[in-house]
Formats: structure tokens, C-alpha cells, sequence
């Protein structure tokens, strides 16, 4: 089964967009329907919680469907409990973090739209791609 690692601001996006068709809600009702495996580390789930909790995102939330979500994450996504091993290879150091998860998880995709990671294209053979490649990709799987 494909693994993948998708960051919070996609996982953010799937709360946020008023189409039920957008792309990040597609790859969320994906992850509910266990068509791949979605690997996320306790520094991307303390991410989500807390933007879910800034005034401007909840303003923004078109439902009550993100309530769920943590539940969802924390029972169906596979969350490691190892420390991440230290790194220093993306433009950005706090993105740093996915990449070492990747590394420690072997995933076979990072789905994101953060363009610090998107300039990698790949990191130890892991593409790094868009939320529509990755859609494409899990078709394809």
C-alpha cells in the first residue's frame, strides 16, 4: 500500500475549501477510505491542532468536520514515537522535520505545496509532489 506524508497545510486546506471536489479533500476522503497510509510525525499533528485554534482558521472552517479530525489522525494515520534523527537539508529548517520522517518511515511520496520542499523534486529517492501528482499517483497504484 502506498505511504505518504502530507503536511499540515494540505491537511489544513481539506477544513478550509468550500468544494467538496478540491483536491485536498479528495486526498482526506482517500486517507478515510484507507487507500493509502498516511504518515504524519507528533510535530505535524501538533501543527494542525493548533492552527485549528487561530482565530483566522476557525473563521474560515465551512463545517463542523474538522472536529473529527484529530480523532481521525491520531487513530487511522501512523504517528511515530522515535525522535525524528536530526537534519539540516531543506531551505527552510522548520521543514526539516518532514524530511526526516520521510526518511525514518519510508514513505513513498511527500505531498505538499510548501515550495522550500516542492524545489527538492525528490529527497533520498522520495518525490516530493503536488496534492494533484499524488492524487494521479494513488490512481495509478
Amino acid at each position: 500500500m502506498v505511504r505518504a506524508i502530507v503536511d499540515t497545510n494540505i491537511l489544513l486546506s481539506v477544513f478550509l475549501s468550500p468544494h467538496a471536489n478540491a483536491v485536498p479533500r479528495q486526498i482526506w476522503l482517500a486517507f478515510l477510505s484507507k487507500r493509502f497510509v498516511l504518515v504524519i510525525s507528533p510535530i505535524i499533528l501538533s501543527e494542525f491542532m493548533e492552527a485549528l485554534k487561530r482565530p483566522k482558521i476557525t473563521r474560515l472552517l465551512k463545517d463542523d468536520s474538522h472536529k473529527d479530525a484529530i480523532s481521525f489522525l491520531e487513530s487511522l494515520a501512523e504517528i511515530p514515537k522515535d525522535p525524528l534523527p536530526p537534519l539540516s537539508a531543506s531551505r527552510d529548517p522548520e521543514d526539516d522535520h518532514i524530511l526526516a520522517l520521510a526518511i525514518q518511515t519510508k514513505v513513498d511520496f511527500i505531498v505538499s505545496g510548501d515550495k522550500d520542499l516542492k524545489v527538492l523534486k525528490t529527497f533520498h529517492n522520495i518525490p516530493i509532489v503536488t496534492p494533484r501528482r499524488f492524487l494521479t499517483e494513488l490512481k495509478n497504484a
